[in-house]
């Protein structure tokens, strides 16, 4: 869902929730700094609904480097279920995430971009998960939220998903490096547009022209 935020400016502000990429992390420590506000839809609203109940709002969300968000979704699907209508669900449903990423790499190469696209493409303020603290600190202050940022820094990781008991389920041994990338090569575009250095060694957030 998205999130509205509570601000003392005209302004509106809403936390786009896109999955796995620490969303309900944002949203607990919104809600423990006193600033988180009503939900907007009932499942996770994407942008054009959102930009039709708040079409002036500020809108911030944050993206997970694709390989690592491919794992942490394929974990996800295993405990949770496969999606009844999302093309990724259905055409790369396996057993293991060896399968998994396979059938992803010979059918839906580029699908996490295009699926980012559907919540933060044009916004105001895209972070990363891999900098999820100091992200959502800057989203923030840009909207012109008024918060103690002594609240919620202690915050402990909520809602992650945990592996499975069989390690043979995800366990990519030697070909991981392979995999990490085929992957970063699948998602050329994705890489490019929200990491266009390699991971840890930007950690600014995306904002104004560079979020394009």
């Amino acid at each position: 869902m998205a999130l509205r935020v509570k601000s003392a400016g005209d302004r509106p502000v809403v936390f786009m929730h896109l999955h796995k990429t620490g969303g309900m992390w944002v949203r607990h420590t919104l809600k423990a700094i006193g600033v988180a506000g009503n939900e907007i839809g009932l499942t996770h609203s994407q942008l054009p609904k959102v930009r039709r109940r708040e079409p002036d709002a500020f809108l911030f969300g944050f993206v997970r480097d694709p390989f690592d968000f491919l794992r942490s979704y394929y974990l996800h699907r295993q405990r949770r279920g496969w999606h009844p209508s999302r093309d990724l669900d259905q055409v790369c449903r396996a057993e293991t995430l060896t399968e998994f990423l396979d059938l992803y790499l010979a059918h839906l190469p580029g699908w996490v971009g295009r699926w980012f696209d559907l919540y933060v493409d044009g916004i105001e303020f895209v972070g990363r998960q891999e900098h999820l603290r100091e992200d959502l600190c800057s989203a923030l202050d840009l909207a012109g939220v008024e918060y103690d940022r002594e609240l919620g820094t202690g915050m402990k990781p909520v809602h992650v998903t945990p592996r499975p008991q069989d390690p043979a389920v995800t366990d990519l041994g030697d070909r991981e490096a392979y995999y990490r990338e085929a992957v970063r090569a699948a998602e050329a575009y994705t890489y490019s547009k929200w990491y266009p250095t390699p991971k840890g060694e930007d950690p600014a957030p995306l904002t104004g022209d560079r979020a394009f």
